[in-house]
């Protein structure tokens, strides 16, 4: 009774998934030849070149901030030792202010490679994924709350909103 049952459901299910499950090889063959291939390459490197950019960014501009400011080179190579951000106030705002700089720079880039303004929601929630874990579980007594709150809640929005200020041609 039960293999039966099985056997009727498999039917169900081969009846239901089969034709999507061709739908599905179809679309993989076919992004492997011609336009739609391309563009999801396309797509795909620009999502990526709007997260590496983002770090790229981040990464140069506290290299380029502790070339410049002593302090802040001084606060960034006591961090490992000390556990905690003790920066002063003008530091953590150059700082937020460089998050900032990122999530537009990244957002901007990867709708303008893509032509897509949606890649630029997949880039914001790539970095939500590291930065929201990061500041608000794993480093919350690193840095100031509202530091921690002030990184990640703008991520979405800067990225996002960044990606309007460039030009897209409407799908028809």
């Amino acid at each position: 009774m039960a293999l039966a049952c099985m056997y009727a459901n498999m039917d169900f299910l081969e009846a239901v998934f089969y034709p999507s499950s061709l739908l599905v090889i179809n679309r993989l063959k076919s992004a492997n030849q011609g336009k739609e291939g391309s563009n999801m390459v396309k797509n795909i490197a620009a999502i990526a070149v709007g997260v590496l950019t983002w770090w790229v960014i981040f990464i140069g501009g506290a290299i380029v901030m502790s070339q410049f400011w002593p302090a802040f080179k001084l606060a960034i190579k006591a961090f490992p030792d000390t556990e905690s951000f003790n920066a002063a106030m003008p530091m953590q705002v150059s700082m937020l202010i460089l998050f900032v700089f990122c999530g537009v720079v990244a957002g901007w880039l990867t709708v303008l490679i893509s032509k897509q303004r949606i890649h630029a929601c997949y880039v914001a929630g790539l970095l939500m994924m590291y930065i929201a874990p990061n500041h608000l579980y794993f480093s919350w007594d690193m840095f100031a709350p509202w530091y921690n709150w002030l990184v990640v809640l703008p991520v979405i929005p800067l990225v996002v909103g960044s990606g309007r200020l460039v030009k897209v041609r409407s799908v028809q």
